[in-house]
């Protein structure tokens, strides 16, 4: 599984995510978030790949790139439901 936050790194909800990522780092040291900033070309690829309309969004795919979760705005998930989705395995259809 892999957590992909997309966000401005120049924005008010900057220190929000940098916290959700800190609490991510202490409670589940096992567990990575890529952050990608919107500002830039790959960000914005992402966020229209997935439909972004609000940031931050927190995206939990699958790594054949099915989406598992995706939440967008503030306030930002609870660090462990996103931890949950990152440690349950997709059901083969």
């Amino acid at each position: 599984m892999r957590l992909t936050i997309l966000y401005r790194e120049k924005s008010e909800h900057a220190r929000e995510v940098e916290t959700f990522v800190e609490m991510m780092r202490r409670h589940y040291p096992d567990k990575k978030a890529e952050l990608e900033n919107v500002d830039t070309r790959e960000g914005a690829a992402s966020a229209s790949l997935y439909g972004v309309m609000q940031y931050p969004a927190v995206i939990v795919t699958t790594f054949d790139g099915r989406v598992m979760f995706h939440e967008e705005g503030l306030p930002m998930p609870i660090v462990g439901q996103v931890a949950g989705q990152l440690q349950s395995t997709p059901v083969a259809v």
